[in-house]
């Protein structure tokens, strides 16, 4: 994509926010793991908060979770 492509969709501004995001989630992981590192099941639960995956779905959309029951593993 050219960049006046790019400019036209704002996806340079998305590209700069989630640069963004992604430098403040790495300054919180510094944090959780001076403050959290000795306590395993919380950095468990960080492990699997900040590896979040998407793309995510509107509650509306069908598949998105909305209020079907999920199946045991």
């Amino acid at each position: 994509m050219t960049r006046a492509t790019l400019d036209r969709y704002n996806i340079v501004d998305l590209e700069d926010v989630a640069a963004e995001i992604a430098e403040q989630v790495r300054v919180l992981d510094g944090l959780v793991r001076y403050r959290f590192g000795d306590n395993a099941e919380l950095m468990g639960a960080w492990a699997s908060a900040r590896n979040v995956l998407g793309p995510f779905k509107p509650k509306g959309e069908p598949g998105a979770g909305g209020s079907q029951t999920p199946k045991a593993a």
